[in-house]
This record gives C-alpha cells, sequence and structure tokens, in this order.
C-alpha cells in the first residue's frame, strides 16, 4: 500500500524519524475497509518498537500516539483493537482540543463496529463532531464522518463537509469516492454519479502519472467507484452514465479471468443494459454460459421484454414470473429491479425505482 512504502522512503531519508515508524505500524494495522489483517502484525511490532525506541525526544502527545501503536502490536496473534479503542479513548476525553487523537479515537471505536446499522450518539461521534465544529475542512474527519453517518442512517448531517471533500483532496480517489455514501442517501443520485466518475478519472491519472505496484484494494475500490457510478445514474435516470461506466467496467472486470467479487458488483451493468440499452440489441445477445451472468442476462431480457410490452416471448418459469409480470405491464410504465438487501431475489414495483437498501459499507 502507498502510505506503507511512504514512511518506509521517510525511514530511508532519516533512520532516527520515530513518527515515521509510528505511521508505518498504523498502516499495517486494521481499517474499518481491511480485517483483521493480522499477517500484517509482525511488521507493524516492529514499527512500533522502533518508533518507542526512537521516542525520547518526542512531544508529550506523540508519545501517547507511540503508545498506542504498542499497546494495538502487543503480544499475541492479533491485535488489540479493544484495548487500542481505550486507550485512544481515554486520551480523547483527557485531550479535547488535539484532533488527531480524536479522529484516532473515533477510527479505533469504528473498526470494533459490528456490522449493521449503528446507534447514534457513540463516543466516535461526540469526536469527529468536536474535531469538525472547529477544522470543517479536515479531510480525515470528513473521511470518517461520512462512513459514521452512513452506519446510523443519518447521512444528513455529513451533507456540508462531503460537499468540501473533493476539493480538499482532488487527487485522491477514494476521498472524491466518499460524498456518493452521503449523497445517494440523501437522493442526491446526480451528484453522487458525478464524484464517482471524477474518482474513476483520479485513479486512472494516479497510475498513469505513478505507476503504482499492483494492489488488490486499489483494484476493489475502483470497481466499488464504477459501481457506484451506475447505480447511482440508474437511480436518477441517467442512462448515458450509467451505459458509458458500465462500458468501462465491463473492460475493466468482466473481460478475461473473472472474479466473483467484481462479478457480483457487475450484475449493474446488466441493469443498464435492460433499462437504456436498444431494446433489439438486448434481445439479441447470445445468453451467458456463467451461473452469476446467466441470471442477470434473463432479468436484462425482462426489462427489455418490458419496455418493449411483450408479454408473448417470456416463458412463465417459476423462477422467472416476475419478469413475466414486467413484460405484461402496460407499455411505458416505470418498472426496475436491483437485488434487495442480503438476498438475491429481486424486487420491482410499477410506477417507482425499488431501490438498493443498502450500499457496499465501505
Amino acid at each position: 500500500m502507498e502510505a506503507i512504502r511512504a514512511f518506509q522512503q521517510a525511514q530511508r531519508l532519516d533512520p532516527n524519524c520515530a513518527m515515521c515508524f509510528f505511521g508505518e505500524a498504523w498502516a499495517r494495522g486494521p481499517t474499518i475497509n481491511l480485517q483483521p489483517r493480522n499477517d500484517e502484525l509482525p511488521a507493524a511490532r516492529g514499527a512500533a518498537q522502533r518508533a518507542l525506541a526512537l521516542s525520547a525526544n518526542l512531544s508529550p502527545r506523540d508519545r501517547i500516539l507511540v503508545q498506542a501503536m504498542v499497546i494495538r502490536t502487543g503480544p499475541g496473534a492479533a491485535f488489540h483493537n479493544d484495548t487500542y479503542m481505550s486507550y485512544l479513548q481515554t486520551q480523547a476525553l483527557r485531550m479535547p482540543q488535539d484532533d488527531t487523537i480524536n479522529i484516532m479515537a473515533a477510527d479505533a471505536q469504528m473498526i470494533t463496529f459490528p456490522d449493521g446499522t449503528q446507534p447514534t450518539g457513540t463516543l466516535a461521534q461526540r469526536f469527529l463532531e468536536r474535531v469538525l465544529a472547529r477544522n470543517p475542512n479536515h479531510g480525515g474527519a470528513i473521511h470518517y464522518y461520512i462512513h459514521l453517518t452512513d452506519w446510523i442512517d443519518r447521512q444528513n448531517l455529513a451533507v456540508p463537509y462531503a460537499e468540501r471533500l473533493g476539493r480538499i483532496a482532488p487527487a485522491a480517489s477514494h476521498l472524491v469516492h466518499m460524498p456518493s455514501h452521503t449523497f445517494y442517501g440523501v437522493g442526491r443520485y446526480q451528484d453522487a454519479a458525478a464524484v464517482n466518475v471524477a474518482a474513476i478519472a483520479a485513479d486512472t491519472a494516479f497510475r498513469a502519472r505513478l505507476n503504482p505496484a499492483a494492489s488488490d484494494y486499489r483494484w476493489g475500490l475502483n470497481a466499488h467507484n464504477m459501481h457506484f457510478a451506475i447505480e447511482s445514474a440508474l437511480a436518477r435516470g441517467d442512462g448515458e452514465t450509467a451505459r458509458s461506466v458500465s462500458r468501462q467496467y465491463r473492460e475493466t472486470y468482466l473481460s478475461g479471468r473473472l472474479d466473483p467479487r467484481t462479478q457480483i458488483l457487475g450484475t449493474a451493468t446488466f441493469y443498464t443494459r435492460g433499462l437504456h440499452d436498444d431494446v433489439d440489441a438486448v434481445l439479441a445477445m447470445a445468453e451467458p454460459a456463467n451461473v452469476i451472468d446467466r441470471a442477470q442476462y434473463r432479468y436484462m431480457r425482462g426489462e427489455a421484454l418490458a419496455r418493449r410490452g411483450d408479454a408473448s416471448a417470456c416463458v412463465p418459469r417459476r423462477r422467472q414470473s416476475r419478469l413475466c409480470a414486467m413484460a405484461r405491464t402496460r407499455p411505458g410504465l416505470a418498472v426496475a429491479a436491483v437485488p434487495w438487501r442480503k438476498s438475491s431475489n429481486m424486487c420491482w414495483r410499477a410506477g417507482r425505482r425499488c431501490w438498493p437498501m443498502t450500499r457496499p459499507r465501505r
């Protein structure tokens, strides 16, 4: 990852830089996107211990940060996330004016959150809102706050900050993307699509400029950006953007050897074809051999038949019954289908769009 390589380069330039080793230890630890990362623990522990050995001349605040990494990477086969969280929460309550400690304490708690909707009023929320009240342009605080408000289903709280983030870090594709979590949650689908299109462009520019080493994580984030752009554009009824990004997605992730994770996200490209491609072209497509693609292909055909109002071509198999129902609706009636939360079923509603109940959490 780029952060680890950057801190290691800083260590080569200044072997006595304690905070350069602190940074490597932090970058190797669990995040809200990557867990549990126990394979990184030995290297993270080594970096934390080196930071501790060089910490004599650090400020009291920086020694707190180093000690946090020592606690997190303590003895054992796993990171000590709960102890690390408790330590940073104590320090944040003791030092409410310190932005870095408050943000790190919020992140430490968010890492321990279980999947699903979270309660409001956690210390993580208090810490982030404290920082943003005095420093509304803090990119790190905004990033975590967007995630947190997504998880507590209060995306409206993050709108003023989400509108700033892309301007603060225009070359960081993930931060350019992040406001879409907020925009989608408050119904600003066009804005959600636009920032993801910008994030895709930022990632392309980054790779062209620096030719970084391959990264499964960055590869996955770019797929997330494309998928989010497609779904947001579909929610807005923006077929042009959905089709454009779908073409990029198919070229990048659905050609050659397939990965099941990105193949699942690629179902959005079938939605797009069914909803916005030429009907005759859609119906002329050959049925794919892959079982996942075949299921989406049949859905796509159902959408195309619905747009044509042609129920006669729909085979009334049990698993296609909803597609037949779609095809029997009168021409021009708005009908759509997307995967429902934690289910492989399709939902459809005549007269209104049926949206994804959740977005990818991270």
